[in-house]
């Protein structure tokens, strides 16, 4: 009686073709902005592609873990992990690599408000520059693209 329970709720939710069901059509994240405004939320809520959030794997006990809660119906999830980073530590200085679950700001008219969120999606990262020659050319970079500084202060 579960199994067919089972299978019928999945049919409702997934269609009646066995072959085109994912847990991403059930399992989905929508990262929530802290604060309650929802247009913060990534994917935002009229998002034509993604309007139940973005198709996720794992579940509670994996490593890039996705925890649905204890529902038996719903498996959406809001929070997972906030940052992808490693570091090598190597002779010639460190090797760097990371990712956030959107970008930098909360300003979705930024260029930085969710420019990393398809690398962690897919647990990828981009290299972070260590070296004065790499912040200098990733800054001349950002500039030369966004039209956006940075500003040093030093004590005198």
């Amino acid at each position: 009686a579960a199994m067919l329970d089972m299978l019928s709720y999945l049919r409702g939710q997934m269609g009646a073709d066995p072959d085109k069901w994912r847990w991403g059509q059930l399992h989905t994240l929508t990262l929530e902005f802290p604060g309650g405004i929802a247009a913060l939320n990534l994917p935002p809520p009229d998002d034509a592609t993604y309007k139940n959030g973005f198709p996720r794997h794992g579940d509670d006990g994996t490593v890039d873990i996705g925890s649905h809660g204890l529902s038996k119906t719903d498996f959406t999830y809001s929070e997972g992990p906030a940052i992808r980073f490693v570091c090598e530590l190597g002779p010639d200085g460190p090797i760097g690599r990371n990712a956030l679950p959107g970008g930098q700001t909360f300003d979705p008219s930024s260029p930085h408000f969710s420019d990393q969120l398809e690398l962690w999606r897919k647990n990828q990262t981009f290299d972070l520059a260590f070296k004065d020659a790499d912040v200098i050319k990733s800054a001349m970079k950002e500039y030369q693209m966004n039209k956006l500084g940075r500003v040093r202060f030093t004590p005198r």
